[in-house]
């Protein structure tokens, strides 16, 4: 994945005055910095099952939904991973009112985030998990779905080379969707959840 080569960074927190007091959670919007070089981020945590979730989306490196993993609320200090095919990022960063600051690693190489609590971001397109049939194979993907009321026109994402999943073209299929699409991006034979070999395919 290029995303997992580049190390992205974003963060969150802010403390709720409300019920759940102390627990980041919401839509939170900054950047990373190494080297002179800065990408812009938006993040979304929520709360789950196991405790805290999230995800980031970036522009700059063309990606939407990259999980979030350990994320520890220790406050005011926040701590998380982001893991790659190859290599694992972390970040470590305080919470000063609504700004989070801190830094992140990859291996020796080191950088630095600030990010504040969000309050107008449209909310990413609505999203549904599928399966469905390709000969005697069960392929999986995801369908972004435009908002208002259907029915929609819609497009299919096929694979380039290599072992590909719908993460390849998830950045895509989202912005398609925004523009009113209903855009599926699936699992390429043998990767993922899809069944087969793409390497046996015609």
């Amino acid at each position: 994945m290029a995303w997992a080569v580049l190390f992205c960074g974003f963060a969150l927190a802010a403390p709720l005055q409300a019920a759940g007091q102390g627990q980041p959670l919401g839509t939170w919007v900054g950047h990373w910095t190494r080297e002179g070089s800065t990408v812009d981020i938006t993040m979304r945590v929520a709360k789950g099952p196991q405790g805290l979730e999230g995800s980031f989306d970036s522009e700059g490196l063309r990606v939407v939904g990259i999980p979030l993993r350990n994320l520890v609320w220790s406050p005011p200090k926040l701590t998380w991973e982001v893991v790659g095919d190859a290599t694992t990022e972390t970040y470590a960063g305080q919470l000063r009112g609504e700004v989070l600051t801190g830094e992140f690693k990859q291996g020796e190489a080191t950088g630095s985030f600030s990010f504040t609590r969000a309050s107008h971001v449209p909310p990413p397109p609505r999203q549904e998990d599928i399966t469905f049939p390709s000969g005697n194979l069960t392929l999986a993907g995801t369908i972004f779905i435009p908002a208002g009321k259907g029915p929609h026109p819609g497009v299919v994402f096929l694979h380039g080379s290599g072992a590909e999943g719908r993460w390849a073209s998830n950045f895509l299929a989202a912005a398609f969707a925004r523009r009113g699409f209903a855009a599926l991006a699936y699992d390429k034979r043998g990767v993922g959840k899809s069944g087969g070999n793409w390497q046996g395919a015609g």
